[in-house]
């Protein structure tokens, strides 16, 4: 009985700062702006700029031995990033994935989503545009 209390308490949380708006004179708090974007795709999929950026690193030498490593960047729709998934925080708990905080200023917010003991890293940068949080950019450092 005790968990199910738990599960409306935290819908009950979720659902109250959905219907919360923020904007320049109301300018969103990260915590509890994360936790919807984390547990909600439908959430996500609206705090997301498009096209979303992306960068992935690829690491190695030139023909001279000097590191040429950098970001090949593209870009993500909406209609890709939108396809029916599981919510991040779903994704990350099923493949083992923590997060930390790598950054955090008043309007950027980096995020490292790592694999303990591994090579696997991936920043998501997050951004306050007009009061609100929204993600701008992903970048998979992954060897």
């Amino acid at each position: 009985m005790r968990f199910i209390a738990v599960i409306f308490t935290v819908l009950g949380l979720s659902v109250a700062h959905a219907g919360a708006e923020c904007g320049p004179s109301k300018p969103e708090a990260w915590d509890p702006f994360f936790a919807n974007y984390s547990a909600s795709h439908a959430f996500e999929v609206k705090r997301t700029k498009y096209p979303l950026k992306t960068l992935v690193w690829e690491y190695g030498l030139d023909a001279n031995g000097k590191d040429a490593s950098a970001p090949k960047r593209s870009t993500v729709s909406r209609a890709d990033y939108s396809k029916d998934r599981k919510s991040l925080s779903a994704h990350w708990l099923e493949h083992g994935m923590q997060t930390k905080l790598h950054s955090k200023a008043a309007s950027a917010v980096v995020l490292d989503v790592f694999q303990k003991n591994t090579d696997y890293s991936v920043l998501y940068h997050f951004r306050q545009l007009s009061g609100c949080w929204f993600l701008i950019q992903i970048e998979n450092r992954s060897l």
